[in-house]
C-alpha cells in the first residue's frame, strides 16, 4: 500500500473506517522531533487502515477516520536502532470539516 499525503485513507480502504475523526501526535527518539513510518491499524482486526511518514518536526496526522473505532499506532525506526513503539486503544477526535 503506498501511503498518501498526511496519512490519508486510500480510496481502497472499506467504508466502515471512513469519518469525521482524526489522530495526530509527535513521533520523538530520546525527546528530540524524528520523521519516522507511523502506521494505523483497527484495533479488533489488526487490519492495516494507513500509513505516513511523520514530518522533520515528529508531527504526523491521520484524517477522515471513523471516531467510533479504536486504532492502534504504531512508529518504526527505520535506521534500527530502536524498538517500535506503539499506541493502543487510540480514538480518533472528532472533527468538523470545512
Amino acid at each position: 500500500m503506498s501511503p498518501t499525503r498526511h496519512g490519508e485513507l486510500p480510496s481502497s480502504r472499506p467504508r466502515e473506517f471512513w469519518g469525521n475523526g482524526r489522530i495526530e501526535g509527535r513521533v520523538s527518539i530520546e525527546g528530540v522531533p524524528a520523521a519516522r513510518r507511523v502506521r494505523l491499524f483497527d484495533v479488533l482486526t489488526g487490519l492495516l487502515i494507513a500509513e505516513a511518514w511523520s514530518r522533520r518536526d515528529g508531527f504526523y496526522r491521520f484524517d477522515f477516520l471513523d471516531p467510533a473505532r479504536d486504532y492502534f499506532v504504531l512508529a518504526h525506526d527505520h535506521v534500527r536502532q530502536f524498538n517500535a513503539v506503539i499506541a493502543d486503544w487510540v480514538r480518533p477526535e472528532p472533527t468538523v470539516y470545512p
